[in-house]
């Protein structure tokens, strides 16, 4: 327990860094992690709550508002799913009263969790392009969580996570440059930061990036990832 909390306070430490946050978050995050599939399922039914990614879900209407996540050996992929829903219940209490779109929720929690382990995030997502897996990104960004099925939702989450590792990271005229470079500058991060206050996006670059998505698509589906 003491290892997992520490690396999650690391992780913590990168949802800040990503949309520039410098405040520490007003209150603890209660994460529980039950030992058993029988105990997840029992509390699933008490909350009532959407599993958004595999062995976890953020209980919102709880009064604790905790992350569930069930016990899973493999310690990365414990962490990636309660990542993954820490990142929901992070989005909740630092930006309560807006409800972003869901593929900018959804893309913040798989970018997170394939901190974990890059490499096999981006083996993924190139096994799901190359099989004709993904999801135009036009239907990806329009569709709400009733999308999301448990035949579709592990590609949708990877494609996710790699655009938004894409746009953050790599695209050159949206990436969040490097404290060392001479020009400051975090154009997709400034979008991010607007909707998720609630704040109109019309007039940012990346606006007006989103209105071809089918550009959009081509970029990032053709680009050689680093390793």
């Amino acid at each position: 327990a003491q290892d997992l909390g520490a690396g999650l306070e690391v992780m913590l430490g990168h949802f800040r860094d990503t949309l520039g946050l410098k405040d520490q978050p007003a209150e603890r995050a209660m994460i529980w992690v039950v030992p058993d599939i029988t105990t997840y399922n029992d509390l699933g039914k008490t909350y009532d709550q959407h599993s958004s990614f595999y062995g976890s879900f953020y209980a919102d209407k709880d009064a604790q508002r905790p992350v569930v996540a069930v016990y899973d050996a493999n310690g990365t992929l414990l962490r990636m799913e309660i990542t993954h829903s820490a990142v929901h219940q992070f989005l909740a209490a630092e930006f309560p009263g807006h409800t972003p779109p869901v593929w900018i929720s959804e893309g913040l929690a798989a970018y997170f969790s394939i901190y974990w382990d890059y490499k096999w995030g981006l083996s993924e997502f190139e096994r799901l392009r190359d099989a004709g897996r993904l999801t135009p990104l036009q239907t990806l960004l329009d569709q709400d969580i009733t999308a999301y099925t448990p035949q579709n939702e592990h590609a949708r989450l990877m494609e996710l996570g790699m655009l938004f590792y894409y746009l953050l990271r790599y695209r050159d005229d949206t990436r969040t440059t490097q404290p060392d470079e001479a020009e400051q500058r975090s154009p997709f991060r400034d979008y991010l930061l607007a909707t998720l206050r609630g704040e109109d996006t019309s007039k940012l670059p990346v606006h007006r990036l989103l209105q071809n998505l089918d550009a959009l698509e081509r970029d990032f589906r053709g680009y050689t990832f680093p390793r």
